[in-house]
């Protein structure tokens, strides 16, 4: 069954500014682990692993699900502190969103 995998896909590429951001293409915590906070956990860890190669931002397309809420990852990445991207078609499935990341 695919929702007992473990999954985090992400690359890092330079910004239209030449800097280091991180791109997560994908996050996927297994059903029996979600709500135990590992999610945030795990994004913690890859934040700090991603600090170190320098990157000054994250992005990513949140998933949106108007047909099943409980399938959104909207309120997950708003709380680990991304904002809405630059826009958004109200009948897109995918929401952008970003995170500025300071270095330490």
């Amino acid at each position: 069954m695919e929702e007992e995998n473990f999954y985090l896909i992400y690359e890092i590429k330079k910004d239209r500014g030449g800097m280091p951001q991180a791109n997560i293409h994908f996050l996927q915590i297994p059903l029996r682990f979600r709500g135990q906070g590992l999610g945030s956990k795990v994004y913690r860890l890859l934040e700090e692993v991603l600090r170190n190669h320098g990157c000054v931002s994250v992005v990513l397309e949140a998933r949106v699900n108007s047909l099943n809420p409980r399938d959104n990852s909207v309120g997950f990445w708003g709380k680990q502190g991304f904002v809405p991207g630059v826009h958004y078609a109200f009948d897109d499935e995918n929401f952008p969103m970003i995170k500025m990341l300071r270095q330490t």
